[in-house]
Formats: C-alpha cells, structure tokens, sequence
C-alpha cells in the first residue's frame, strides 16, 4: 500500500510555488528573506473551480477545512436562524446585530451594489465617557478590494493586509485596527478622507518593501516611486478634505497618524513627521466640540493610537511640540475605558505615568519647587509598582498570546521606571541596571517566543542605558532583529544607541571611572548626530 501523505499548508506562497521548505517565520520566512524575494505571506487565498474543465488558479486553494471556515464565528440559535430567514432581503431597514454582521450567511440574498459595508463590531454604536469595555471589531473576513483596482495597487494593499499590519502592534490579534477599521475606511467609503486613507496605507507599504529590498538599488527605488506617487496623493486628498470641512474625523485622524509613522518610521528623509502631529492639534481643535473620539468603537480605536502616539513622540523627543489642552482632552476621554494602551502593548496606567513624567520633566525646566516634583514622583513610582503585569511562565503554555501581552506591559512599566529616574532625577546608569536589564531580558524572552514587532520605546529607552556586556549583547540581539523588519527608524536607532554607548565608554575612559557612572543624555546624542528620531 502506497504512504499517504497528508499536505501541509503552513508554507507561504511564494516557497509553495517554488516548491521548497518554508520555516512561516513571520513576517517574513527565513528562504524569502535569504533571496530577496517578496513573502507571499500566509492568508488564505480560495478560488472557483470550473465546472467543465476542472481548472482553478493557480498559488490558490480551492477547499477550505470547515474548522478553518468557521473559526471564530460564534454558531446561531434556532431563533436567530429563523429571524434571518423571515425578514425580507430587501428590507434594509432591519438594524440588528445579525443583519449588520458582514458574514451573516443570508447577506447573499441581499440585492448589493457590489460595495461592501464597513465591517462593524457586535457593540453599541456609542460608547460614553464613563464605559469602561468597548468591543474591538474582528478582523473582517471578506475580499476588502473590488476588482477593478490596478494590479500594482492591489498588490500594495495586499502587502499592507498581511505584512506592515502585523508589524504595527506587539502582539497581533484579531482586534488588530490596522488590518480591520484602517482597512474597512480606506476601501469602502468614497470620500476624499477615505480615498487619502487608501493611498497613505499603499504609500506605507510601499516605503515598507523599498527598506526589505534595500540591497537592491534598482527594486528599493521602484517602491521608493510609487510610495511618493501615493504619498502625494494622500497629502492632496487629505487637503481637499479638509478643504471642504466635511465631517470625516476618523478618516481625517487615520489619514494623519498614518503620514506619521511613514514620515517617521518609513522614510525619516521626508522629516515632517512633527508637521503631522501638529495637523493631528489642530484636527482635534476642530471637532472637539462634537468629542467624536467617543462616537464609535472605530472612533475610539483610532483616537486612542492618536493619543498614545503623541505621548511617546513627545515623551522621546528631544525639542518641544508645543503645548495643547486638547492633547491632555483626548487622552483624558480615551483613557477610561479599559482597553486603552492595548494597540501599542501597555497599560493604560503606565501611558499616563509617561505623560506625567514629561510634565514633571517640563516643570523641571521651567524651575518649579523640587519638593513638590520629587513628591508626585514618588507618587507615580508607588503606581508603577503595584501595577505590575502577572507572567507566570506556565502560562506560556496555557495561553501564549495572554503571556506576551503580559510580558510586554511589563517591558513597558520597567521602561517607565527607568524613564522617570533619567528624565526627572538624572541619575547614572548603574542606578537603573537592575531595570536595564529586567527590560532586556523580557524582551529576549519574547523574541524567543516568536511574539512579534517589540514597541520601540521602552525597549530603546533601557538599551541606551546598558553598561554591561550581557545587556548589550541583549540589545544588539534586539536590534539585529527589529532592523530586519523593514522599519527604517530602526536603523537610526541602532545608530544613536551605539554612540550612546562610544561616548559614555570613552568620557568614563578619560575620567577614570566606570561606564555605569558616566550619564548620558540620549537626545542631545541624536541631535549631534542630526537625527530626529520617532520611536513608534
């Protein structure tokens, strides 16, 4: 009797069309890493078979498990299936949960236009102030581009879906925004906020492979022509938009932060991505009567990373943005409710601890009583502390994603700590090792457990503060690995930690002292070495 042999569909594409082994090491695999070659990722891609010939495209699937098919999807009860059978399918006007749910099986009885509705979570269509929950939306399962798109486009967003959207949180999961609301606006509204939303994600992506395909000049400057293509196209959607002050705040806000991060993760040589910030006070100036933060799941998934974003940007930078009561507005209404911090991997206790230490720093600067300092610093440690996150390394096993959503809220407070002893106290860096180095070895643990894209911040702000060898060994692990996910920002901060580190050894060389006594100021650092860095 011949072996059977049962076939494996953990391979990407791109190594099951050459018809080798595949490690799916994510985000990209080991053998199109090696090659140069663009991952085909690991979605699943299922197509019709025709009838008469049998014949099916190819690099696709044509079955799918029914485990598969239906994971996720809570099952329907008996009343539920009667109610979807009873309604008319052309009666629009029935709004509840099972009929605004996109994988509702009746919906293909649904006369459509072809446009798809924005996939939209199981949840009230506002959330107050004083809501402590709000439910994420799930990833959407359906096709999120028409047709008629450009081959060059869709390959883009293709990109963007399954590979830059991974990148963006520390621990990916279904509730990831990047792949679901910033996806689901850019694709199935057609105003001028969504259409800059569409173009500034394929401008991301774009800017994404040019840094992947680096060492080959002539592939990295073909990426590099069609992020610009897009980018520019982003800016001038976004501008008429504006223009025409229609109310598009989540777009608007998607489109901003967005531009963000490419001007400063993707493609530092643009150097605007303060300017971005800035338009982000002033989007807020604008609405802020309405509050539309609190409008909506999406509304506050997308508010929340606005915030967040600008805390870090303004906590690691090394001049001022300029200062705003409606920053202090957003983050105080987007705060409340429990799941704020989850987007970037910590708590949102220890979020607001950055945002008083800056302050604190701040009124260090302007001369403010130091009595008065070291008592709200003592008060913010004391939080700190008892806010630690519970890793049980059992629990690895039990849960993996709860694990490293663990372990990485504690990177995060670790970080904070040693954050507030530099920033406010000044203190040398045999102070903080035990810190420095709880930090590292976190961040170690969860590379080796495969975690994902580790936050910048909290892991920069203990590696430049490393003396021993061990933890910089630790950190140059870090850093060979996040320099190979195709963020550019990365790259500079490889570079500011290591002249971090040259001078420090070299002052303690001169002073005969050790590199533990020395302190130096990471900021004055990269603006020596004219960087201007973004640590998202």
């Amino acid at each position: 009797m011949p072996k059977q042999v049962r076939r494996s569909f953990d391979a990407c594409w791109t190594c099951r069309s050459r018809r080798v082994a595949c490690d799916a090491a994510l985000p990209v695999c080991t053998p199109c890493r090696r090659r140069s070659l663009n991952c085909g990722g690991y979605s699943i891609r299922l197509v019709w078979v025709d009838i008469e010939r049998g014949l099916y495209q190819t690099h696709s699937r044509r079955t799918l498990d029914p485990i598969l098919t239906w994971a996720g999807q809570n099952p329907y009860t008996a009343a539920q299936i009667q109610h979807l059978a009873d309604v008319d399918p052309e009666d629009v006007y029935c709004e509840c949960t099972l009929h605004a749910a996109t994988s509702n099986p009746f919906r293909i009885l649904i006369h459509s236009d072809g446009r798809l509705e924005p996939a939209t979570a199981d949840s009230p269509d506002t959330i107050t102030n004083d809501a402590d929950m709000v439910d994420l939306p799930p990833t959407p399962t359906t096709q999120l581009l028409s047709r008629d798109r450009p081959w060059t486009e869709a390959r883009l967003f293709h990109h963007y879906v399954d590979q830059v959207a991974f990148l963006m949180m520390p621990v990916d999961m279904k509730a990831n925004p990047w792949r679901c609301v910033y996806a689901s606006i850019a694709t199935h509204h057609s105003s001028h906020a969504s259409r800059s939303l569409y173009h500034a994600l394929l401008a991301l992506s774009a800017f994404h492979l040019s840094v992947l395909h680096s060492d080959r000049c002539d592939v990295a400057n073909e990426y590099k022509l069609q992020a610009m293509k897009h980018y520019c196209s982003a800016l001038g959607s976004l501008r008429t938009s504006l223009d025409q002050q229609v109310d598009e705040f989540i777009a608007c806000a998607a489109v901003l932060l967005t531009l963000a991060q490419i001007d400063g993760c993707y493609a530092p040589e643009l150097g605007s991505w303060r300017k971005h910030f800035q338009g982000v006070i002033g989007l807020l100036t604008q609405f802020v009567q309405e509050s539309p933060w609190v409008s909506s799941s999406d509304a506050w998934v997308i508010s929340q990373s606005l915030s967040l974003s600008s805390e870090i940007a303004r906590s690691g930078s090394g001049s001022s943005f300029g200062y705003s009561q409606i920053n202090d507005t957003l983050l105080g209404s987007v705060s409340q409710v429990s799941q704020f911090g989850y987007t970037i991997g910590a708590s949102g206790n220890v979020i607001q601890a950055i945002s008083k230490i800056r302050w604190l720093a701040e009124g260090l600067s302007r001369g403010e009583s130091l009595v008065d300092i070291d008592i709200q610093s003592g008060k913010i440690l004391s939080e700190l502390y008892t806010s630690g996150s519970d890793c049980v390394r059992s629990q690895a096993l039990e849960n993996r994603q709860e694990y490293l959503s663990n372990l990485h809220r504690r990177i995060f407070r670790n970080a904070t700590i040693i954050y507030l002893y530099r920033t406010v106290y000044d203190v040398t860096p045999c102070a903080i090792q035990d810190r420095v180095s709880e930090v590292l070895h976190d961040t170690i643990d969860f590379l080796n457990m495969k975690g994902g894209s580790i936050s910048i911040w909290p892991v920069f702000i203990a590696a430049v503060e490393a003396c021993t060898e061990q933890g910089r060994e630790m950190a140059r692990r870090w850093l060979d690995y996040s320099c190979k996910l195709g963020i550019r920002n990365r790259h500079s901060a490889r570079h500011i930690i290591q002249e971090v580190w040259k001078q420090r050894d070299e002052e303690a060389m001169l002073k005969h002292a050790q590199s533990g006594d020395i302190a130096v100021d990471w900021r004055q650092v990269q603006s020596w070495l004219g960087i201007d860095i973004l640590l998202l």
